[in-house]
């Protein structure tokens, strides 16, 4: 099809197709008269003219126009990596416990970025006229809403039947956020991220149905809560931002954190185990592992040969109470049993708080370095002014005493200053008048109970009763 356009000196004909993009002349003229034809058609404003003509099905081509270039579509660039498999670590190793099997995001993630469509490269037809290039097809993001009640399931089937007429690209779950003036989707709180075909969720509470093993790999949650059903596998890592619960048991080598609150309702064991928790924990069994909490820690089972730092009280009611290791507390503690007829060393300290009083003990073995280093630079300072008095010093080694002048000041300086931090210290490091540990059944020899910085060995069983300061004393009193 195509339309007669003018007819031109000679009876030739120019005719274009119906979208402007092709022009022609019938019937086809001969090589010499084409010349002054293509002048004819420059005079009646005929662009995009070819120089030679192109024959193409019987036809002389003398122009063509432009096409336009359609735009090209929005994309999601997801800026999360949800990709499976052990992570390289070296050129040459990779780590098969880093697998990212759950993908976990903190608060305010930025998880993709929509890039938005282009409009196109407009055309031109053969008579210079635009035409208007397809744009790129936009991205459809849903912001799926929590259908609690009946008003917000109604507004969901309306958001549905509205998005009937254009292709959803991606559902966001409640917790994501689409800010369509940034082009970005942030993550409004953390949690697990799922992207599955076209929907992408977060889960700021989670439970794990089985263990933490090499499927899951270590785990780094920065949601509100995770529930680990199973038990967590030796040597893997559990980190939660916010509250944990295991209710399998944990293997050795593993190391637990956690931002909130902690609970194991199984066996923690393992001399290479790692436990930390920011606010209180409640534990079952404890073995051999090493344990801080920051908040109150309550035992059902026992601790044995464990080392425990407690930032708060701390309760062990299992009839084993606690079986060697070392346990300092910075409150008070209830106990049912310290020790064993075995008399096994035991050290449980109330009232002290254990991370203070390391920041003392390495100041003060900073201070006895310098103190070693000082008296030596004092000695070399007396010889260098016995020689000046004496006539022999030389101009060399009067610059070297006056350097040794200048650092000696300021080391003294440096001792002063630990010396005023020590002290400081110190007012936040003895609370045992305050403190006290209540034995409920009985403490055997061989345990040394601590209470602020005083501790007596105990050479006899006691209780049931209670342990506390009586003047610069530790006294037990004990109850029926």
């Amino acid at each position: 099809m195509s339309t007669a356009v003018l007819t031109l000196e000679g009876g030739y004909q120019l005719r274009t197709s119906p979208d402007g993009m092709e022009a022609w002349l019938e019937p086809p003229p001969s090589p010499a008269e084409y010349p002054s034809l293509r002048e004819k058609l420059k005079e009646v404003g005929l662009t995009g003219l070819l120089d030679p003509p192109v024959r193409e099905d019987g036809r002389l081509i003398v122009a063509r126009g432009r096409p336009p270039e359609p735009g090209e579509d929005g994309k999601i660039e997801f800026l999360v990596d949800f990709s499976r498999g052990p992570r390289e670590i070296s050129p040459h190793r990779v780590d098969w416990r880093e697998v990212n099997a759950l993908v976990s995001v903190p608060a305010g993630t930025v998880v993709a970025r929509i890039t938005p469509p282009t409009p196109g490269i407009p055309g031109l037809t053969v008579w210079g006229e635009p035409v208007p290039a397809q744009p790129g097809r936009k991205i459809r993001i849903r912001e799926e809403l929590p259908s609690t009640d009946q008003d917000l399931a109604a507004v969901e089937d309306l958001i549905k039947t509205e998005e009937k007429g254009g292709q959803v690209d991606l559902t966001l779950g409640p917790g994501l956020i689409y800010d369509s003036r940034e082009g970005t989707i942030v993550a409004r709180e953390g949690g697990f991220l799922e992207l599955r075909g076209k929907h992408l969720r977060l889960y700021p509470v989670y439970t794990l149905g089985g263990d933490v093993d090499w499927t899951t790999g270590n785990i780094r949650f920065y949601g509100k809560k995770l529930t680990i059903k199973g038990t967590v596998r030796r040597g893997f890592l559990v980190e939660s931002a916010g509250d944990l619960e295991i209710h399998g048991n944990v293997e050795d080598g593993v190391r637990i954190q956690t931002g909130g609150s902690l609970i194991v309702q199984g066996i923690v064991k393992g001399e290479r185990i790692e436990v930390h928790a920011e606010r209180e924990a409640f534990l079952n069994i404890v073995e051999y592992a090493s344990v801080k909490v920051r908040g109150n820690l309550t035992v059902s089972g026992y601790l044995l040969q464990a080392r425990v730092i407690v930032g708060g009280m701390l309760s062990v009611m299992g009839k084993e109470g606690i079986l060697g290791g070392e346990v300092f507390v910075e409150g008070s503690a209830v106990v049912s049993v310290l020790g064993s007829p075995a008399f096994v060393k035991t050290l449980i300290k109330v009232g002290y708080n254990y991370e203070v009083a390391e920041e003392v003990k390495k100041l003060e073995e900073e201070f006895s370095r310098l103190d070693e280093v000082t008296d030596r630079m004092k000695e070399a300072l007396v010889q260098g002014i016995r020689l000046a008095r004496a006539g022999r010093l030389t101009p060399e080694k009067r610059v070297i005493v006056e350097k040794l002048y200048q650092v000696l000041k300021k080391r003294i300086l440096e001792m002063a200053d630990i010396k005023e931090r020590i002290k400081a210290l110190e007012t936040r490091l003895d609370k045992g008048d305050f403190a006290f540990l209540q034995v409920t059944m009985r403490a055997y020899p061989n345990v040394v109970v601590g209470i602020g910085k005083n501790a007596i060995l105990l050479k006899k069983e006691h209780g049931p009763g209670i342990f506390r300061l009586e003047g610069a004393k530790i006294a037990f009193r004990g109850q029926n």
